[in-house]
């Protein structure tokens, strides 16, 4: 079965191939995974997978959810991510301080990247999230070491779903992450 979607997908790719300016957006896949797939599948390791069966697994649910193109896609970017470790050049390259500051508070950060997997109670809405409200609760590291996972992405050993480098927003400025820190902190007690 998993030979056929997978004998699908490469010709639907090839028949209707995805805006060669398209951007995979992580934020968005995680949203549509929590919206949309929760409700019938509990995360899968992504690694239980490849990422050509994840594009055919993700082809027939794009047709049996009713997903756009554009959804399943960044829902296949969201489940890869997992697949592919962080490589050290990939790690500096997400380190870029050049990155000019978004303008946005901490709290607008938050609503904007990082709400879809952590909830908008720092409960998690994926499983596998860590809770922020609880008292042993990941914000009790400190400071740097929580920068240092923000900035560079971390995968909690035993967690099917790592955090992406920069919670999967590549436009976000260190002082970018370092206003959510804060906002993390101010909001759930930490």
């Amino acid at each position: 079965l998993f030979l056929v979607m997978a004998v699908v997908n490469n010709v639907l790719a090839q028949v209707i191939p995805p805006p060669a300016d398209e951007v995979r957006d992580l934020n968005n896949g995680a949203k549509v995974w929590a919206q949309v797939c929760i409700r019938c599948h509990n995360l899968r390791e992504p690694a239980e997978f490849s990422d050509n069966d994840w594009h055919a697994i993700i082809t027939h649910m794009r047709i049996r959810a009713g997903l756009t193109g554009k959804d399943a896609r960044d829902i296949g970017a969201f489940i890869m991510a997992s697949n592919d470790p962080i490589l050290p050049d990939e790690i500096s390259a997400s380190n870029n301080t050049k990155i000019a500051d978004s303008g946005m508070s901490g709290v607008e950060i938050f609503k904007a990247t990082c709400i879809s997997c952590h909830g908008a109670t720092g409960k998690g809405v994926i499983p596998g999230v860590p809770d922020f409200t609880q008292k042993d609760s990941r914000l009790n590291k400190s400071d740097d070491v929580l920068f240092q996972h923000i900035r560079d992405g971390f995968q909690t050993p035993g967690n099917a779903m790592m955090m992406p480098p920069r919670g999967g927003n590549p436009g976000l400025s260190d002082n970018d992450l370092k206003s959510v820190l804060k906002y993390l902190h101010k909001q759930f007690g930490s």
